[in-house]
């Protein structure tokens, strides 16, 4: 097998595990991640996670360059793998670490949000009493009016009873 890196190992002969091993290095180290402000613009978005490694990474650059073109055989696979997996990764992980900040900043709001909830249900409460208190004026102010009513029929019939006493209180001293 032809390969254009130079191993370190101790053997003569290098297993494929330590090739490989060595190629996923080499290629990992040559991940770059994108500014914090396009990651943070791309995360925002929810995009779907096989779209983070392009936008998250160099993953595109690194597949397009011509250090990657030469490859051939099992380096091309272990390095086209290593990037698509790595990279991925990354995106996955910026996504995760803004989930858990969005979360944490939420879990914050939490205990702030339970006092406003107990405050609100509270004023409704009141709010229900004062308006039973209110349905229950207003009955009142209807039997008020009501028994006014009737006072006011109450004293014309005692005044009109105080008239007709002294009509035949009147009519008695007559006789």
């Amino acid at each position: 097998m032809q390969t254009h890196y130079k191993y370190k190992t101790n053997n003569k002969f290098p297993s494929e595990y330590s090739i490989k091993s060595y190629i996923s290095s080499v290629w990992r180290n040559k991940i770059k991640k994108a500014p914090d402000e396009i990651i943070l613009e791309v995360v925002k978005k929810e995009v779907e996670w096989k779209d983070l490694r392009h936008d998250c990474t160099n993953y595109d650059e690194l597949i397009n360059s011509n250090a990657f073109k030469g490859l051939i055989g099992l380096e091309r696979a272990v390095a086209y793998w290593t990037l698509h997996y790595y990279c991925t990764l990354f995106g996955l992980q910026e996504q995760l670490a803004y989930y858990k900040n969005r979360y944490e900043s939420y879990a914050l709001l939490v205990p702030k949000l339970r006092q406003d909830i107990k405050k609100l249900q509270s004023s409704l409460e009141r709010f229900t009493t004062a308006e039973n208190n209110t349905e229950k004026i207003n009955q009142l102010e209807k039997e008020l009016f009501e028994l006014r009513k009737e006072n006011s029929s109450l004293k014309r019939s005692v005044s009109q009873y105080k008239v007709w006493n002294q009509r035949y209180r009147d009519k008695l001293n007559n006789l």
